[in-house]
């Protein structure tokens, strides 16, 4: 059958074709579908052109990677349509103020001016755990100890949350040593976050983090919150230093770790 010019015009105004198509008067590369989809044939066969779905509160839904979905714009898409300057995003990662607790070596790490600090997030390890917030603060009329979070000073939590930064940078390739204490003693493998705030202090000031076996079940993961505003946290140096002292307290006392230590 001959589909005149008009014909294919009036078709591609309600749902769009290619220049070719209305050069030459077809508009069989375009099949409006029952559902509102747009089948288009390719090579004599159709296959579907589909949209993005929306839901019913008009959040529009995207398939992540993982299979999850992931609402509002996908990634690298603004409100507009538009592409995310990529330097923006590389930005954000080199200006993380926690950055230097993601350094291993560092023991004392400091913040730049007006860190802000992050509602707690408590870290993933594989083989070990992290749980706990608990604060000394160590100048009158400060609470010793207190285990929430939200009663810490500001300084205090920054430090808290970047030692928990720094825990689970560290565990993200644990060192043999410890590995094998978990294996050859009667710990578990459990840590608790534990921090020294000299923040309002007129007596005294931080010297070191330090890791404290508090009992065989649990360790002490202890960072310090110093009267500037710095930080000490564990090193990966220190927790090697305990995993060896502990280890040995472990072969001469039945598996037992309470009171070894490392700073």
């Amino acid at each position: 059958m001959r589909i005149d010019v008009v014909s294919v015009m009036v078709v591609c105004l309600s749902f769009g074709c290619s220049d070719q198509a209305v050069e030459n008067g077809s508009a069989s590369n375009l099949i409006p579908a029952e559902d509102g989809k747009n089948d288009t044939v390719v090579d004599g066969e159709e296959s579907s052109s589909v949209g993005v779905p929306d839901t019913d509160d008009g959040i529009s839904e995207f398939e992540g990677s993982d299979g999850g979905i992931i609402e509002g714009d996908p990634e690298g898409i603004d409100g507009d349509g538009g592409v995310h300057d990529a330097e923006s995003d590389i930005d954000e990662v080199e200006d993380d103020p926690f950055a230097e607790a993601l350094d291993v070596t560092l023991h004392r790490i400091q913040f730049p001016e007006g860190t802000v600090a992050p509602d707690y997030l408590y870290p993933r390890a594989e083989s070990f755990r992290l749980g706990g917030t608990e604060f000394w603060q160590k100048w009158e009329g400060g609470q010793n100890p207190t285990y929430s979070y939200s009663d810490g000073s500001e300084a205090g939590k920054r430090c808290m949350y970047a030692s928990a930064r720094r825990f689970e940078a560290i565990m993200a390739d644990a060192p043999e040593s410890l590995l094998a204490l978990k294996e050859n003693s009667n710990w578990g493998g459990s840590f608790f976050n534990w921090n020294d705030d000299f923040t309002g202090s007129e007596w005294g000031d931080g010297r070191s983090a330090r890791l404290w076996a508090w009992r065989t079940s649990l360790v002490k993961w202890i960072s310090q919150t110093n009267r500037d505003g710095s930080c000490f946290v564990p090193t990966l140096e220190m927790v090697e230093s305990f995993a060896e002292s502990c280890g040995g307290r472990a072969d001469s006392r039945g598996g037992e770790i309470q009171g070894c230590s490392a700073n």
